[in-house]
C-alpha cells in the first residue's frame, strides 16, 4: 500500500510541475504578444520555435521493426 501512495504522491507532483511549465510558457507568450503589439510589430510564431507542447508521433511515422 506504502508503495503505491508513493507512486501516486510522485505522478501527482510530475502532472503539478508540468502544469506550472505550461502556465509558464503561456505567460511568456502573452508577454511577448503584449510587447510587440506595443512596438507595432506582427507577434511572434510561437509554433516553429521553442518549447510548446510536444505530440506522440503517430503510428504511421513510426518505422516498422524489421524481421
Amino acid at each position: 500500500m506504502a508503495q503505491k501512495k508513493s507512486r501516486q504522491t510522485f505522478e501527482k507532483l510530475k502532472r503539478e510541475q508540468a502544469v506550472k511549465e505550461r502556465r509558464a510558457l503561456k505567460q511568456e507568450r502573452r508577454k511577448a504578444a503584449r510587447l510587440a503589439k506595443a512596438l507595432g510589430e506582427p507577434p511572434p510564431d510561437h509554433d516553429a520555435g521553442e518549447g510548446g507542447v510536444e505530440q506522440a508521433p503517430s503510428p504511421a511515422d513510426e518505422e516498422a521493426p524489421d524481421e
